[in-house]
């Protein structure tokens, strides 16, 4: 029958009849490597490899567990757990020396001889050539402040860090973004605490208005809200307000306050030119924004 074929054929591939003797063969990592000879030395090298084998794979596991503890807080999903994890033994690059050593490599590894590297760093420069005259190019054209706003976190963190050193940059770059769309675009998946914490304090000085920055009082207002309204719906936004210390909590309250007083004032105003302005939609809609932060 087929079952009695079929075990007849498992039992002639695992016979042991059918196979030469390959013990002698293979490789042996045990304390039997490490005693050499029948005299019983020590093969130093043997057991040198064995501890730094062991040792790598301890360094390894305590770098990956600690990572873990720490990534399981941090990560939006498991795909950014796992690659956490995967960089757990990544060391950064301390000083300016380091980062020297790594230039002058040309990112070759120091293994390898010098008339190797040598070689090698001239083909790699003969092949960058038409790639570096081009990214040259974009740098110069680059420099100029931008006037529309970017679709990407990353466009957005080098835009920050290289037109916004001042208060009115930052103000300027931020008013690009007129619609919550515009801004989702770039932090749904995620916003870095510093990040926050920058356009914050940017807001907060855009409340206390200084004459030349010549901004309408509603857009001022609107602009202010708009933000406040799209950070509860970024990526890692409960995460960035508990790292919030108290004198950003203080900034969002005088925030939020200085906002209704706007409302109440607009009231006051229509009310003296015998207007009617119903805003009690825009204050329930703000309550709703306060309440999203922890500054109660």
């Amino acid at each position: 029958s087929f079952t009695a074929a079929f075990s007849a054929d498992i039992a002639f591939t695992i016979n042991p009849d059918h196979f030469p003797d390959m013990t002698n063969e293979l490789p042996s990592v045990t304390s039997s490597s490490i005693i050499g000879g029948e005299d019983g030395t020590i093969d130093l090298e043997s057991l040198s490899r064995e501890i730094s084998l062991d040792l790598a794979k301890e360094e390894r596991y305590r770098a990956e567990d600690s990572m873990k503890k720490r990534a399981i807080y941090n990560s939006k999903d498991y795909d950014e757990f796992r690659a956490f994890v995967s960089c757990s033994q990544l060391k950064p690059i301390r000083g300016k020396k380091e980062m020297s050593e790594l230039l002058m490599t040309g990112g070759i590894p120091t293994g390898i001889s010098s008339r190797n590297r040598r070689r090698k760093r001239k083909d790699v420069k003969n092949k960058r050539v038409s790639k570096d005259a081009v990214t040259l190019a974009d740098c110069k054209g680059g420099s100029s402040f931008p006037t529309e706003p970017v679709s990407t976190y990353m466009e957005f963190q080098r835009d920050w860090l290289r037109h916004c050193k001042k208060v009115a940059d930052q103000i300027k770059y931020l008013s690009l973004f007129e619609s919550s769309d515009s801004i989702l675009k770039v932090f749904s998946i995620e916003m870095d605490a510093t990040i926050l914490s920058d356009i914050l304090k940017c807001l907060h000085s855009f409340m206390l208005f200084d004459e030349k920055m010549e901004v309408n009082e509603k857009k001022r207002r609107n602009m202010i809200v708009l933000w406040l309204s799209c950070f509860p719906k970024c990526g890692r936004f409960h995460l960035n307000v508990a790292f919030l210390d108290d004198n950003e909590k203080a900034l969002l309250r005088s925030i939020f306050d200085w906002l209704h007083q706007q409302l109440d004032l607009s009231r006051r105003e229509m009310e003296k030119e015998g207007l009617t302005l119903n805003l009690n939609d825009e204050d329930e809609i703000l309550e709703m924004i306060r309440q999203q932060y922890p500054i109660s």
